[in-house]
């Protein structure tokens, strides 16, 4: 496990998801597996980070990790040249999309295309003990078509959550980080700094003017 976090730099990965959580109470990494080298067919398992928390789409869990939850969506958008020289073939014009009426503009933009890669979870048959069979599958696709798809090699999806503060509330999820709570008392600092900063900006450069000979006697009080 520590080499597959020192050859990942995986860190950054859970500073990354740290730092979300702190922010706005949520963050997310990733467990993948990449090819060792060009050519090579070994894999090797890695930790990777996921900048944008809104990218990740995890589904219902109540574990604190997600590790419970059986679908989740990652979302990339890339560019058309991108994805034409990674997906040799498949659909890119605005056509191809049009079928997807007012979701379209989730999909292909202009100069983009959203690509989402889709963990979910299939279940099996129940063997003699009672236990079902449970198997994890990937897929990677578009508004429009699949692009790849394989088995997982895992028990669960590999999307780890990173949680700051959470509270049920009515039965829906709350989560916050410090930002939220500290917003009432950033905005009374920044009332009371413009208050100076404007009070200071007003005084005149010579505060006190007089006559000559008016101070004789109190210059120094």
């Amino acid at each position: 496990v520590r080499h597959i976090e020192d050859v990942s730099d995986a860190s950054i990965a859970y500073e990354t998801g740290g730092e979300s959580s702190v922010k706005i109470g949520l963050g997310y990494f990733r467990i993948g597996t990449r090819y060792v080298g060009d050519g090579s067919k070994d894999q090797e398992i890695y930790v990777g980070r996921i900048p944008d928390t809104f990218s990740v789409y995890l589904g219902p869990h109540i574990m604190p990790d997600g590790s419970d939850a059986e679908y989740g969506f990652v979302i990339e958008e890339m560019s058309i040249k991108d994805f034409k020289r990674k997906y040799p073939g498949k659909k890119t014009s605005q056509e191809d999309f049009a079928d997807l009426g007012a979701d379209m503009v989730s999909w292909r933009k202009e100069e983009q295309i959203t690509v989402c890669e889709y963990f979910y979870t299939i279940y099996g048959k129940e063997d003699e003990y009672g236990q079902v069979e449970k198997s994890i599958k990937w897929c990677k696709l578009t508004g429009v078509e699949i692009l790849m798809e394989r088995d997982w090699p895992g028990r669960y999806i590999p999307i780890v959550e990173v949680v700051g503060r959470e509270a049920i509330v009515r039965g829906r999820r709350i989560l916050w980080g410090l930002i939220r709570p500290a917003k009432d008392s950033l905005r009374m600092n920044n009332y009371w700094m413009s208050a100076i900063t404007e009070k200071i900006g007003l005084a005149p450069k010579i505060p006190f003017i007089g006559a000559k000979g008016q101070f004789e006697g109190v210059e120094n009080a």
